[in-house]
This record gives C-alpha cells, sequence and structure tokens, in this order.
C-alpha cells in the first residue's frame, strides 16, 4: 500500500500547502519584480556602457 492510500489527509494537505506556496511566490513576483504590468512611459535618456554591451534607457511616467 502506498502513502498517498495510506494517508490520504497528509497527502491532501502537502498538496494544499505546496499550492498556497506557489500562489504567494507568484503574487510576490508580480508585486514586486515583474515589470510587465507598468505603462510605458517617455524616453528621456539612453546610456550605452563604455564597451557598447549594455544600455540603460531611463523613462519619465
Amino acid at each position: 500500500m502506498t502513502f498517498i492510500k495510506k494517508h490520504p489527509y497528509i497527502t491532501g494537505s502537502l498538496v494544499a500547502f505546496m499550492t498556497l506556496l506557489i500562489l504567494i511566490a507568484y503574487f510576490i513576483y508580480w508585486a514586486f519584480f515583474s515589470i510587465a504590468r507598468l505603462e510605458p512611459g517617455e524616453l528621456i535618456a539612453e546610456e550605452t556602457s563604455p564597451n557598447g554591451e549594455y544600455t540603460v534607457k531611463n523613462l519619465s511616467e
């Protein structure tokens, strides 16, 4: 007999807990790290690194 069949409440609790953790982690990513939800602004400056590898764009609101 497998662990899942022996302990259905523990298994269900673990699945619910993991689902909750995933949802919380996604909310933290969406709220603090994702810039996809920000509206684009007007470009006011653009700076290139000395070796030309990176470009930083400064946008106003």
